[in-house]
């Protein structure tokens, strides 16, 4: 599978992430699926997905053993300013605590940078097309996502002064 990254940052948010039975980032993109690319992901039965499929035209899950739509589920998307603050608590709108939010980084330079939150969770997720990895922060809860973790706020989503964009899917 090819993994893609935004060229502007008009299209900022992740289509899909796959997380491992580890609860590991694995893998990430930016743009929808067909039903084809959708069945040819190598997903396994403990790994955690949620994509936009292209072809039906709505969000599904993986079930651990088949796809199937994410019924109900509330989306919610925003922005904030990183303030190189710990723990900070970014209020997500749900009103219930969401499976995964992912955020992306504005650009910077070449690269970019992108987040994820799983619900159950104590980690910020990052993945960069050079490294990935993961850092403390508060679990998600039904008001809150958290970011910013003091050994690193580049790396746990909030770097003083850059922009981050993120979507909520509950």
């Amino acid at each position: 599978m090819t993994t893609g990254y935004p060229k502007t940052k008009s299209d900022p948010t992740p289509q899909y992430v796959l997380i491992d039975g580890s609860r590991n980032v694995r893998k990430l993109k930016l743009k929808g699926l067909t039903t084809a690319q959708r069945d040819a992901l190598d997903v396994g039965s403990n790994d955690r997905v949620i994509i936009y499929n292209n072809t039906t035209t709505q969000f599904e899950k993986w079930e651990g053993s088949s796809w199937a739509a994410l019924g109900g589920a509330s989306i919610n998307t925003g922005n904030y300013t990183g303030d190189d603050t710990a723990d900070r608590a970014i209020a997500h709108g749900l009103g219930t605590a969401p499976s995964f939010v992912f955020l992306l980084c504005e650009t910077i330079g070449q690269s970019h940078w992108f987040y994820a939150q799983i619900s159950g969770s104590n980690y910020i997720y990052f993945m960069h097309p050079a490294a990935s990895g993961k850092y403390s922060v508060s679990a998600i809860d039904s008001t809150n996502f958290h970011v910013g973790n003091a050994s690193d706020y580049g790396h746990s989503a909030n770097y003083n002064g850059r922009t981050y964009y993120w979507v909520a899917i509950g």
